[in-house]
């Protein structure tokens, strides 16, 4: 009898430290929030709780690359929508001046003008970005342009990875201030409207227009594909965004504690313990009976 009892007791006592350890486990999980503190307190969810870390640490690089980029493509169409209002104002400046009306004088002011186009263009195709030129081409020579307006860059285009895509992260080197074709650049562009307006020759003047028109065109198919990235690059924003969501809620359900269910099963474990603890009380005290 006495075995029986002891056997009996050390059961309710083992019941009972175990009825301890899940009232404390769930405890913790309210007190912390995690279901999941440790890898090893759930096996079958480790493996995906990894795999979800991974993923969005590789997702915020992806995010943070992104937001570079979006940076650079934004400063380079600004700039470009500068150059632009250069060539705007050069082409009204030579029209105006096509016309017989206009004297040596306003020729003279239009000369100079033009000319003070021609620098600000000049600083535009050398302009950096966070350490780069942005029309340098691959290999970011700074200047990407002399003093005169020739080139000293390469013709290759920066590309940037983000995820398994890749995007330009910079338009040809040169472009759109040389021209792929073998045309006239826009700084020779700029000389050969000088030197037209310097001669008084109307027709020459207006000959100088189609260039004009061309190094225009240039320019606004230039921010046509800048544009064109953006927009590719706004749909992989949103996509990795997207990602991120559905991974950190997967993350939250395999890791985080569901708070109403640890509740209901907390009061069931301690509805358990006061059961036990009564059992092992009353094992204890025929225990004593029996050793009497």
């Amino acid at each position: 009898m006495r075995i029986s009892t002891s056997t009996y007791f050390n059961q309710a006592k083992n019941e009972l430290q175990k009825r301890r350890g899940d009232v404390s486990q769930l405890q913790a999980q309210i007190s912390s929030g995690k279901r999941v503190e440790q890898l090893g307190d759930d096996r079958l969810a480790t493996k995906s709780i990894l795999q979800d870390q991974s993923s969005l640490r590789a997702n915020a690089s992806a995010l943070r690359i992104s937001a570079d980029l979006g940076r650079v493509l934004n400063f380079t169409e600004h700039t470009l929508g500068t150059a632009t209002s250069i060539m705007q104002r050069t082409r009204e400046l030579t029209v105006q001046m096509a016309n017989d009306t206009y004297g040596f004088e306003e020729r003279q002011a239009a000369i100079i003008e033009i000319s003070h186009l021609k620098e600000e263009m000049l600083a535009i195709a050398n302009t950096e970005f966070n350490g780069r030129t942005l029309f340098s081409g691959d290999g970011n020579v700074d200047p990407a342009f002399d003093a005169t307006g020739a080139f000293l860059g390469d013709g290759g285009q920066l590309e940037v990875p983000i995820g398994k895509l890749r995007f330009n992260a910079s338009l040809p080197g040169g472009e759109p201030f040389e021209d792929p074709t073998g045309g006239p650049s826009i700084f020779q562009t700029f000389d050969d409207v000088i030197t037209a307006i310097g001669s008084s020759d109307g027709a020459l003047i207006s000959a100088t227009l189609d260039d004009i028109d061309v190094a225009f065109d240039r320019i606004s198919n230039a921010r046509t594909e800048i544009g064109r990235t953006q927009r590719q690059l706004d749909v992989t924003i949103g996509t990795l965004d997207h990602f991120r969501i559905m991974t950190a809620e997967a993350l939250s359900a395999e890791r985080d504690t569901d708070m109403i269910e640890a509740i209901m099963q907390l009061r069931e474990a301690e509805s358990g313990l006061k059961a036990a603890m009564v059992v092992t009380t009353r094992l204890e005290g025929m225990s004593l009976v029996d050793m009497l």
